[in-house]
């Protein structure tokens, strides 16, 4: 009896210098989690955003052996990759899943209005935020409009956290730091 808790998350990189995603940083907060929690390394890291076949098709794979062997598990998928994919085939499956939509990014900037990376999430995003076990969270009002209005997910099933706990007057935006990175 109990709970059963796996968790999968991309690898650190080793190139990394800062934040989570550095090799420190991630034993750091590995070390953190409850010992009956397993972790599963994903053969990419997040922070280079270069996935090649064989990691999305390994990564898919493990969606439907988790699909099919977990019938009972609440699936939590954070961020656009595990959406897509693990999300697509948790949806074929019709399994329930929390999907946490924090932050639209530049996919969905005005700059990327007809691009075709925005065509396909929106249309992925469309099939699995829609789904009749599916609740989105995201931080905050905008993004539950624009995801209703990109993907017709209903207002009802987007839940609003109202932030992710960032002081903005310790992280205040810089408009040139911004626009250099665009």
């Amino acid at each position: 009896a109990g709970w059963k808790v796996e968790l999968l998350s991309p690898r650190p990189d080793a190139s990394a210098t800062e934040g989570a995603e550095t090799p420190q940083e991630f034993a750091r907060h590995q070390a953190r989690l409850h010992a009956r929690v397993r972790l599963r390394l994903l053969p990419y890291s997040w922070r280079n955003g270069h996935y090649s076949a064989w990691a999305l098709g390994w990564t898919m794979v493990r969606a439907v052996v988790f699909a099919f062997r977990k019938r009972n598990a609440l699936f939590v998928l954070w961020s656009a990759v595990p959406i897509v994919v693990f999300g697509s085939i948790l949806r074929i499956f019709n399994r329930p899943m929390v999907c946490m939509v924090t932050g639209l990014g530049g996919t969905f900037s005005d700059r990327n209005h007809g691009s075709f990376s925005r065509k396909l999430l929106t249309a992925v995003y469309r099939r699995v935020l829609t789904g009749p076990r599916t609740a989105v969270i995201v931080h905050n009002f905008e993004d539950r409009r624009a995801l209703n209005q990109l993907t017709g997910v209903s207002p009802e099933r987007v839940f609003v956290t109202g932030g992710c706990g960032v002081d903005p007057a310790e992280y205040p935006y810089n408009e040139t730091r911004n626009r250099d990175e665009a």
